[in-house]
């Protein structure tokens, strides 16, 4: 159960620290779009009170007086429109009549001048439309009219008491709109910030629960594959105990009472054929108690644990060297496998060595065991002629056997041709134990 908790600790953990570089990297997203977003918005507030000004202000102060030039008409749209501009709602204003002739200005040497106004500006008149330009975007006014700030520029179409066009010019200083937009910011970050902490608050407690039923998950699985293994492994010691107990004793048996048995015939002619006959059999006998000693050793090597896998790996290296076959081995020196996983392990060297021999005509391979994210990874290569034509796991009974035991314990094997020549057989067995 400590082992557990401190997998579930970890887990958590982890995820607690995945989840801060996401909140992180989220808070500069957030950061970046609600900067934008209060910029538009700074912006659209300059629009809105620019056609607030320009219809609730000017417009019924705009009469044939301020057209006319008429200082009284002039006084009180001035008063009025240096009321905005004191109050910090605008930077500077100008009122433009229908020949782009300057109708007022807070800057007072414009008033009576004849300018260039934008083509967009200029088909506002006679609408209530308005638009929009930044610095740059707008013809320059002349020197010494405004100040060099950036300057971003609502024009907006209204008409006057008699219903005459008139362009209102609103300008607004690009820190007076960052100020604005800072102030939207200051509202708005906050806000988002605070319901993506409380998000991750929220998940966190799912983050441990989930944690808890995966570690479960996976030490049931644990258990079930140690339980496999230590079965399969009963099954094999059963079936070499029984050949041992029985069919062994029985042909041993056999075999030395038939000499006894031919002994017996009289040595004449006619019991020639017999003495032969029974000195064949027991040749036979001879011959398939060493065969099934033979595959006893295999369904059951020596002792596997420790340095026992590494010797029974090299005795099968041996094996194969006998038959023109060099291998190579490197077996990981931190592997610690149960007595059921080294067994696995040994009949996949064994069953890949007897491959090499019988059908790739190689002669050097090399066998690589080692642990990999909770599986015992096996590689067994050699420099012979490749695959066949024929599918290699449909081909050959072994390999067929191999793959279906891979199969029944949770594992996968593959057979492959290497790119620099030959065929590599790779089996990926889980580990009882796990990381």
């Amino acid at each position: 159960m400590r082992g557990q908790a401190s997998v579930v600790r970890k887990a958590v953990a982890q995820f607690a620290l995945l989840a801060i570089v996401a909140l992180l990297v989220l808070t500069v997203l957030v950061e970046t779009l609600s900067n934008r977003l209060a910029h538009r918005e700074a912006m659209r507030g300059a629009e809105v009170r620019s056609r607030v000004i320009a219809h609730g202000v000017a417009a019924p102060l705009v009469d044939g007086g301020v057209r006319a030039g008429l200082a009284p008409s002039l006084d009180r749209l001035g008063s009025a429109l240096l009321n905005r501009i004191r109050a910090g709602f605008v930077t500077h204003i100008i009122v433009w009549d229908e020949q782009s002739q300057v109708l007022w200005s807070d800057q007072s040497v414009l008033i009576g001048d004849s300018l260039e106004l934008p083509s967009s500006a200029a088909t506002l008149f006679g609408s209530q439309q308005s638009r929009t330009l930044g610095p740059g975007d707008h013809p320059p006014h002349p020197p010494g009219a405004f100040t060099a700030t950036p300057l971003f520029v609502v024009y907006v179409g209204a008409r006057d008491v008699n219903g005459d066009p008139f362009v209102f010019e609103a300008h607004f200083a690009r820190e007076q709109l960052d100020k604005e937009a800072a102030a939207i910011l200051g509202d708005l970050l906050p806000l988002a910030l605070a319901a993506l902490l409380a998000f991750q608050l929220a998940v966190l407690p799912m983050a441990y629960s989930l944690a808890r039923k995966v570690e479960r998950a996976h030490s049931q699985r644990s258990t079930i594959l140690a339980r496999s293994l230590a079965a399969w492994h009963y099954e094999r010691r059963r079936l070499a105990q029984d050949l041992h107990d029985t069919v062994i004793q029985d042909l041993s048996a056999a075999s030395y009472a038939l000499p006894s048995v031919a002994a017996q015939l009289p040595d004449v002619e006619s019991t020639r054929v017999a003495r032969e006959t029974a000195g064949r059999i027991g040749a036979i006998l001879e011959q398939s108690l060493q065969y099934i000693r033979t595959m006893l050793t295999e369904l059951l090597p020596a002792e596997l644990s420790g340095d026992g896998l590494v010797a029974a790996i090299e005795h099968l290296a041996l094996q194969a060297q006998e038959r023109g076959v060099e291998v190579a081995i490197d077996v990981s020196p931190e592997l610690d496998l149960q007595d059921a996983e080294a067994g696995l392990v040994y009949r996949v060297v064994r069953e890949g060595l007897a491959n090499v021999g019988r059908h790739s005509e190689a002669r050097h391979a090399s066998v690589q065991v080692r642990t990999r994210h909770g599986y015992i990874e096996v590689l067994v290569n050699d420099d012979g002629r490749g695959l066949t034509e024929v599918e290699p796991l449909e081909g050959h009974f072994g390999l067929r056997l191999l793959r279906d035991m891979c199969a029944d314990v949770g594992g996968e094997s593959e057979l492959v041709d290497r790119p620099e020549g030959g065929a590599s057989l790779r089996v990926l067995l889980p580990a009882a134990r796990g990381d």
